[in-house]
């Protein structure tokens, strides 16, 4: 089970299967961040450890822009 905190607007809800890059909420007033926690069977897991096995393939990754000019880079 996932648990996250801090969003303003849920866009899921229990249950849900959630594909990898679907928007599941909104951050909220405290700041753009989320709170996250994985639990299995009750316990509390670092959520390390599933991040890593969900990270996408290379060619899923989108690349950005190199800027070829320093006064870009900010």
């Amino acid at each position: 089970m996932t648990r996250y905190a801090h969003a303003s607007k849920l866009q899921v809800k229990p249950g849900d299967l959630v594909k990898p890059g679907q928007q599941i909420a909104l951050v909220g007033s405290t700041g753009a961040h989320l709170h996250f926690e994985v639990h299995v069977g009750g316990v509390p897991q670092n959520p390390d450890r599933f991040l890593a096995m969900a990270k996408p393939a290379p060619s899923q990754v989108a690349q950005a822009p190199v800027p070829t000019d320093r006064n870009l880079i900010r």
